[in-house]
């Protein structure tokens, strides 16, 4: 319940709350610290504080233990936030999970010099050969705010010792020094030879290397070679692969890697089982200009489609437009998915709606009159908001007038929040009062659902709301 000077205008609530609430959870007496502090509730404060959270948290929670110091520093209870480190929550860090020790370190260092100094020595301990562990670390680091932690490590110069094969690894580990602002550590980096060391073979790698390098000054006599000599070891059978690496040689200037990988004939050769990694790729090529092999891979994508899969056919047809393949999109409106397609499920038929009516009117019209609204499944809440919606966009009136008779507000599910919002918001539009009070009763006496309007005060057993009331007033009537 929430509390506010609305509900609590004595602050009888978080006195009380102040009083009970459990105090071996660090986290959560720094939250109470915090809401007590900026609602000025000063005795429910000082009623917390008196119970002495600083002797009985659990120290495992390192996280929730720097929140609390945090907390108790800014309620000026600096001697609690002492006592706290004097039980010596350094030794409860776990060495791997960096960022909560960065937290705790920043907030030890307010009180404790000594203990902070200790957690500083676990967190610069990492072996620095290793760029993937190196660039997590810089990154847990800075996150949890430990700058000089970060400061530390660079000191010791790891740019010449980390191991240079793992181009994935070196990929992060520049993201994780760009971030930070260590840019004469990324150009130390790359003056040493990562083109003879760099596993060439590890394409997701190397794709987020040459991402890294295109985005580091100084790096383009590097990025270009890596290309060229990576170009003929990827993966052709791979759309998305294929996409990324001709996105990243050409991003790098690099046009003879590029002719490279095309060479390969990629268009005949990728699995076109994903339409959305093809999409990557029809995309990439329209980027280059090279629209007859658009043309090729968008009519390999169309003559393996089921037809009777109305959101296949609906990705599909939204690919093509993308990628600007008019005539594949008559070749495939030519074979009618529009007469095949199943009409079980209300949310694929509405995806195949919208996609047709962006094409074809005629395919709309004779899909809406095979009368999907009749067979749709009335389960999912959501699916049926998306029919009621694009049948609007395409003013069907009758098939909206036909689908609300089979009372989708008694049949739905009404477990998930989200998708009865949806439909109670399709309703509405239409002007379906009734059957959206239906619903949100029913949603109500579920549990999953309660109104902006109703959650101040909360709601009697007959779905009305409840009368105003105070917690002075439950404080009041249970004395």
């Amino acid at each position: 319940m929430r509390l506010n000077k609305t509900l609590d205008p004595s602050h009888c609530g978080f006195e009380w709350i102040a009083s009970n609430a459990r105090i071996s959870d660090a986290a959560t007496v720094a939250g109470l610290l915090s809401k007590f502090r900026s609602a000025r509730a000063r005795t429910a404060l000082d009623i917390l504080l008196n119970r002495n959270p600083e002797d009985c948290v659990n120290l495992e929670d390192t996280i929730g233990v720097g929140q609390l110091i945090n907390s108790l520093m800014k309620c000026n209870s600096e001697i609690s936030a002492a006592r706290l480190a004097e039980r010596n929550p350094a030794i409860h860090v776990v060495p791997t999970d960096t960022r909560a020790a960065a937290r705790l370190f920043n907030s030890l260092r307010k009180v404790d010099e000594e203990q902070a100094s200790n957690v500083l020595g676990q967190l610069t301990a990492v072996n620095t050969a290793d760029a993937g562990a190196l660039a997590f670390r810089i990154g847990q680091l800075q996150a949890g705010g430990a700058t000089q932690a970060i400061s530390e490590i660079l000191a010791s110069e790891p740019e010449k010792r980390v191991d240079l094969r793992n181009a994935g690894a070196l990929a992060q580990l520049i993201t994780a020094l760009r971030n930070f602002g260590a840019h004469d550590t990324i150009s130390a980096l790359l003056e040493r030879d990562l083109i003879t060391h760099v596993k060439l073979q590890e394409t997701r790698g190397v794709i987020q290397l040459m991402a890294q390098l295109r985005q580091t000054s100084g790096a383009e006599e590097v990025a270009t070679r890596i290309a060229s000599l990576w170009a003929d070891r990827i993966d052709v059978k791979n759309p998305r692969i294929v996409a990324q690496a001709l996105k990243e040689c050409r991003g790098v200037g690099s046009l003879e890697a590029v002719a490279m990988i095309l060479s390969r004939n990629p268009v005949a050769h990728v699995q076109i089982d994903d339409v959305y990694a093809v999409s990557e790729l029809l995309t990439e090529l329209r980027n280059l200009n090279k629209f007859e092999a658009v043309g090729d891979l968008a009519d390999r994508l169309i003559s393996v489609v089921d037809l009777q899969n109305p959101v296949k056919v609906a990705a599909i047809l939204r690919v093509l437009r993308l990628a600007g393949a008019d005539r594949t999109i008559s070749v495939l409106l030519a074979r009618h998915p529009e007469q095949q397609a199943k009409l079980e499920d209300p949310g694929d038929v509405a995806q195949l709606i919208r996609q047709l009516k962006s094409v074809s009117d005629h395919a709309v019209s004779v899909l809406l009159a095979r009368h999907p609204e009749q067979h749709a499944k009335l389960e999912d809440p959501g699916d049926v908001a998306q029919l009621i919606r694009q049948l609007k966009s395409v003013s069907a009136v009758r098939a909206i007038s036909r689908l609300l008779a089979r009372h989708p507000e008694v049949s739905v599910s009404v477990v998930n929040e989200r998708a009865v919002r949806r439909l109670l918001k399709q309703l509405l539009q239409i002007g379906e009062r009734k059957a959206s009070d239906i619903l949100m009763r029913r949603a109500m006496d579920s549990g999953a659902y309660l109104p902006e309007h109703l959650k101040a005060y909360g709601r009697n057993s007959d779905g009305l709301a409840a009368e105003p009331w105070s917690w002075d007033q439950l404080f009041a009537e249970n004395s």
